[in-house]
């Protein structure tokens, strides 16, 4: 909580005028003592007189009385000035003011209570306002803190940049003093955490000229500096805002500095701490020029003083703490017993000036505590982000949306595999194949079993060795005759070493599949059809075949056995076998050395174990839809494979899949025609690239091809999941931003640098999936990564 504590002296009378909140005010006269005058010069002189080496100048004559005691002396003084300080501040007159202050600091929400002191004359400015006891008979002192401010101000205040600090240290006349240790002092608090460049007056300088351009060049640089410091002799100069000596016989002003430090200030300056003497003009020039806060010595001070005073105030700093935290415990280390005994009256001298609409300055912490620890608006951004990147629709559409434009980059750059002979044999019974095929098809659901053994028996005959048919074989009591065809053609093909891999719901309940009477699977399999489209359908990391296996996993491993001639001799389908053909088939391949990379690879391949956790599907490998389907599958159409003479070539070492062909009502249900089909799914928009409005679906045999053509060819792709990328993309942004913070004076230039390498990091991400099968996320990590950059303010962790 705010208020703002106007002191004016008008003859004997002293104006208080107190405001806060909106429009809130109390104005109170009270009569000012004159004895405080007498009371302060006598305190003034035996502070001359006990201090020599003040960094500034002093009346003449001090130090040259005779002998005395005179710390006795200022201690007396001391006590003297500010019991009559107090007394005049516990006025009846002023308890309006004193309740008001002290009953906002007795709230249990407000931390701080900050009260704007302006004292519109020189004589009041003097006085320890600091040391005023506000509060504490009701225990709220604690948390009133008061500070100085002009009485006009100019300039708004400096909006503070989150970057690693810049200080910049002017070190002037050292006539008399010693400024080593402030050197000294800065490098060792400051040297981890700030970047800190060193100015001032060099031993033998003469050229005043050359020695103010060069001050004035620092403090303007377009880098931007944090902190101003500034050790030597300094003294109060009115009407041109303070004087610095900065070497020898040659002084600046501030009014001479206003330009320069006018650009300082907008590229960062915030603070500035004059470790010299009398800097009450100084303070007060640059609080109305905008800067946030200066910390000076209203007195001259002695040099082991100021030297005393640095490190305690650096060390609050380098803790973290504001900027007042640090002048109020450094007002409590001066005033502990063994420092009032060397140096008595040292802690009424610092005083803190502050701009009222400023923030309190305080260096940050670490880069790596800044990118580990998000600020509230972050934090709550990057969640909703993260909890948005887990929800499967979201997902779905983003890979959807990726492997369209991962199409499209293919055929733009010309990564297109080129035409080749592919292990994939697409049969499909489409539209036509079921109008030819017999009259009243829709009768018989979901297929007619003689058109479906006249299918098979003509791929027998063309010995194809591996056949998958995509279709639930289970209704064979519906049409008897039909099935005792199909029966006998699935049989005559296994006496060819056909292997015939069928459709089941191993995991349905009750689980569905080939029924008994068509075919044995003690020389036949079934295989699990249910997939996730876009995805690899693979067993996971604890799974074997055992209960259930994925079909396309089936035909690839399968394929790849019976190619094998160490292997295919081990075990054939045949139909005097007793046991169960997929369990020997796992049973030879658990027992054998497999000396086939192939099937090696594709017997011991698994989903990863993080894949199950929390069922995210993490880094589960997707279909690469991106490829044109001419390169994945040859296809015909049933029809045409019954009818046509002209046979596909390479039919002998190909894996064929029988499966509809994308008609109305395909799938395990036989759905009305208004349903579309459960084989039927959405088109996906890579495959609109390739095919453009010629398809209306994509049918589940279909994507079996893929993942069977995947997995012959060791396609797989592997997606990082967006949620890591995001957290990596917030990482970067947040470091990024630091960057541009400290290097405010070409943020533009670094934007466009970012906004080129956002575009590399597009092109780069399009071509790893192609060349090394990973995808590697775009949206989500360049939203939050631009959102850090554009998205307003990085405000304090």
């Amino acid at each position: 909580m705010k208020f703002k504590l106007k002191v004016l002296q008008i003859n004997s009378l002293c104006d208080f005028d107190l405001s806060w909140g909106n429009g809130c005010n109390l104005n109170i006269q009270l009569e000012y003592s004159t004895l405080l005058t007498h009371l302060y010069y006598q305190w003034q002189q035996a502070y001359f007189n006990y201090y020599t080496g003040l960094r500034g100048k002093v009346t003449e004559g001090a130090g040259t009385a005779p002998p005395k005691d005179w710390r006795a002396i200022l201690v007396e003084a001391e006590a003297k000035l500010l019991d009559r300080f107090y007394h005049w501040l516990l006025s009846p007159e002023l308890f309006p003011i004193r309740r008001e202050i002290a009953n906002a600091a007795s709230r249990s929400d407000v931390k701080w209570v900050d009260v704007f002191l302006t004292c519109i004359s020189s004589e009041l400015a003097r006085f320890p306002w600091e040391t005023w006891q506000i509060g504490t008979d009701i225990n709220a002192g604690s948390k009133i803190r008061i500070a100085r401010t002009p009485n006009n101000i100019q300039y708004e205040p400096v909006r503070p940049l989150r970057r690693k600090p810049r200080i910049l240290a002017i070190f002037g006349d050292d006539t008399g003093v010693n400024l080593e240790l402030d050197r000294q002092a800065l490098q060792q608090k400051f040297r981890q955490i700030a970047q800190i460049q060193f100015e001032g007056w060099k031993q033998g300088e003469t050229d005043s000229n050359a020695l103010k351009t060069r001050i004035c060049h620092a403090i303007a640089d377009k880098k931007g500096w944090d902190i101003l410091f500034f050790a030597g002799h300094s003294n109060e100069a009115g009407l041109i805002g303070g004087e610095l000596r900065i070497a020898p016989q040659m002084a600046m002003f501030i009014a001479e500095l206003e330009p320069c430090l006018k650009q300082a200030k907008q590229n960062g300056l915030q603070f500035a701490i004059f470790n010299s003497c009398s800097g009450i003009d100084i303070a007060e020039s640059l609080i109305n020029l905008g800067l946030n806060q200066v910390v000076v010595m209203r007195e001259p001070i002695h040099n082991k003083v100021a030297q005393d005073f640095l490190p305690q105030f650096l060390h609050c700093l380098a803790e973290y703490k504001d900027v007042h935290e640090a002048i109020r415990e450094t007002y409590v280390f001066f005033k502990q017993q063994e420092k009032r005994l060397n140096y008595p009256s040292s802690y009424l001298v610092p005083s803190i000036f502050r701009h009222p609409e400023a923030e309190l300055f305080h260096l940050q912490r670490s880069r790596w505590w800044r990118l580990l620890c998000p600020n509230p608006v972050e934090g709550i951004a990057l969640t909703s982000v993260l909890a948005v990147s887990l929800l499967y629709p979201i997902q779905d559409k983003l890979i959807d949306f990726r492997l369209a434009n991962q199409a499209r980059y293919r055929e733009q750059t010309g990564q297109i595999p080129p035409p080749q002979k592919t292990p994939v044999l697409l049969v499909q019974i489409d539209q036509d194949s079921i109008n030819y095929s017999q009259q009243e098809i829709q009768a018989v659901c979901p297929l007619n079993y003689r058109y479906l053994g006249q299918l098979v028996n003509r791929i027998s005959q063309l010995n194809a060795s591996v056949v998958g048919i995509d279709y639930i074989l289970d209704r064979d009591q519906q049409q008897p005759e039909n099935a005792a065809f199909l029966a006998e053609a699935i049989q005559t093909a296994v006496k060819q070493n056909t292997w015939f891999i069928f459709a089941a719901l191993e995991t349905a309940n009750p689980p569905a599949g080939i029924s008994n009477r068509l075919a044995s699977l003690n020389w036949s399999m079934e295989a699990d059809i249910n997939i996730y489209p876009g995805f690899m359908e693979l067993l996971s990391a604890n799974e074997n075949c055992d209960e259930r296996c994925p079909f396309a996993y089936l035909l690839a491993l399968t394929h790849q056995f019976n190619s094998s001639p160490d292997l295919n001799q081990l075990t054939q389908p045949r139909l005097n076998n007793q046991n169960s053909l997929r369990s020997e088939l796992f049973k030879i391949l658990d027992n054998t050395i497999l000396k086939d990379n192939y099937v090696n690879y594709l017997y011991q391949l698994r989903l990863p174990k993080i894949t199950n956790l929390f069922k995210l599907q993490w880094l589960h490998p997707i279909i690469d839809l991106s490829l044109p389907p001419n390169r994945i599958y040859e296809t015909v159409s049933a029809q045409d494979m019954l009818n046509s003479s002209s046979v596909p070539s390479n039919i002998k070492n190909q894996v064929v899949i029988i499966a509809p062909g994308g008609y109305v009502g395909a799938g395990i249900g036989c759905e009305k025609e208004t349903e579309g089909g459960g084989d039927n799914f959405s088109l996906p928009s890579a495959i609109g690239v390739w095919k453009g409005a010629s398809q209306n679906w994509f049918t589940g045999g279909e994507y079996h091809a893929y993942i069977v053509h995947h997995l012959l060819t060791k396609r797989l792709v592997v997606p990082i999941p967006d949620f890591w990328m995001i957290l990596c993309a917030a990482l970067v942004g947040k470091y990024t931003l630091i960057i541009l913070e400290e290097n405010a004076y070409r943020k533009k230039q670094l934007r466009i640098v970012l906004g080129g390498a956002t575009l590399v990091y597009i092109l780069v991400t399009l071509q790893i999936y192609i060349s090394w099968s990973i995808l590697i996320p775009c949206f989500f990590p360049i939203v939050v990564f631009w959102s850090y950059l554009i998205g307003g303010r990085n405000y304090e962790s």
